[in-house]
């Protein structure tokens, strides 16, 4: 079956057809990565946002520093706190990775991750082997045919002038 929709693939048929958008996965992976540091940490970020783009996926953390972290940043040991901070990305990373190459069916080639004490930011770069399969693959930025739409529409932009 062929859709002349641009969110479709048209080289997919019905049956060969991903069953997730890009945004469900996205948000299915940051519920994943809440419950990941809940089970680890005993607390769950205040807030995860995971983005797609291409072949990398952006992660951000809010509110990821755990109590004994703040209690020894509070205490003026924040150099401890970041060690501290530092073995947990460690330990966590691995788990990361596989959380990550299992929401969104590819590998995990590189994942960079950095903690600010002082916001309570995490952020991470999954660096993927290839764009994950999504049932809306146009909407992916970065991607040949998120590019393709958006310079159809800045050309329909150029034709309103």
């Amino acid at each position: 079956m062929e859709s002349n929709h641009p969110d479709c693939s048209t080289s997919v048929n019905s049956a060969e057809r991903p069953s997730q958008t890009a945004g469900q996965l996205e948000r299915d992976l940051a519920q994943a990565v809440q419950t990941l540091y809940q089970q680890l940490l005993g607390q769950k970020p205040t807030r995860v946002v995971c983005h797609l783009f291409e072949k990398q996926l952006a992660v951000t953390l809010e509110g990821s520093p755990t109590k004994l972290e703040k209690f020894l940043a509070d205490n003026e040991q924040v150099q401890l706190a970041t060690q501290v901070r530092a073995s947990v990305d460690f330990i966590v990373k691995q788990r990361l990775i596989s959380l990550i190459e299992v929401h969104l069916s590819v590998s995990v080639v590189e994942l960079l991750t950095n903690t600010s004490l002082e916001s309570g930011h995490t952020g991470m770069i999954a660096v993927l082997s290839k764009t994950p399969v999504v049932r809306n693959p146009n909407i992916v930025p970065k991607t040949p045919g998120y590019q393709k739409l958006r310079r159809q529409s800045r050309l329909l932009d150029l034709a309103d002038c």
